[in-house]
């Protein structure tokens, strides 16, 4: 799972979703929408290369991101010309240094604190105050770094596959954002080669099925967990939109300044 971006309204505040929590059957809806759109734009199309090794950088610049936006930890974006596979132990740094990353804990706890609390069932159902935040908080930590680890860490290292995001850089605007939600389902193996990303969705689904162990008595059953997982494939999709495209957002910011 990779990092959540911010919900905001049409003023770019916070969005509350308060009573705006679908029910069972819409969240079905929305989770088979979600995932039929995003299956759909993960087929390749033109206006970008699904060479390897390119006969130029496929960006401008060379190693990781960093931090999205500042504060969304990007360590496992990189921009290489050419493809050079991580050892197990590699893949475990990369894992462990976004996981807890200060300024992605910190960005974390103000989204659950805003984005996740309902004056109706307080945060994330486990009800209002400093106990029901600690839970929720807790909660969506343990899913998310559960779908990490698995999706970025382990089932990679057991299967073989690379869980980076390598940005496209230089094609055309619609060829990089087909090819940025296509890696929700695109991945490299360690030997080079474009393969099913089987690691991070297995992942994400394992961890959507383990939640139901300790999320609250309403978020419990199918819907709910194909409505998270759904969320979490949409998440990297967002996560990887940004990753694409904040290298050149931050440059455009630079020359502003």
């Amino acid at each position: 799972m990779k990092p959540q971006l911010p919900t905001t309204d049409a003023a770019g505040r916070p969005e509350n979703l308060d009573s705006k929590r679908p029910d069972s059957g819409t969240r079905d809806r929305i989770a088979a929408g979600t995932f039929l759109v995003l299956l759909l734009l993960s087929f390749p199309g033109r206006g970008y290369s699904q060479s390897v090794t390119p006969d130029h950088p496929p960006c401008p610049d060379t190693g990781s991101v960093g931090h999205i936006f500042w504060v969304i930890p990007a360590f496992n974006v990189t921009c290489q010309g050419t493809f050079n596979p991580l050892t197990p132990r590699e893949k475990f740094g990369e894992w462990l240094e976004g996981t807890y990353d200060p300024r992605g804990l910190g960005w974390y706890a103000i989204l659950t604190a805003t984005v996740e609390h309902s004056s109706r069932d307080g945060y994330c159902g486990y009800g209002k105050g400093w106990g029901g935040y600690g839970k929720c908080f807790g909660s969506l930590e343990l899913e998310a770094n559960t779908s990490s680890f698995l999706g970025d860490f382990l089932l990679p290292s057991l299967l073989h596959q690379d869980p980076r995001y390598f940005r496209l850089g230089r094609a055309s605007f619609g060829g990089r954002v087909a090819y940025a939600v296509s890696r929700v389902f695109v991945t490299h193996s360690d030997e080079g080669h474009w393969v099913f990303n089987s690691s991070a969705l297995s992942g994400t689904a394992i961890s959507a099925g383990l939640s139901n162990l300790y999320f609250p008595k309403q978020q419990v059953g199918w819907g709910p967990t194909v409505g998270r997982a759904a969320i979490d494939l949409g998440n990297t999709a967002l996560y990887n939109l940004a990753a694409e495209f904040w290298p050149d957002i931050e440059t455009v910011l630079h020359h502003v300044r």
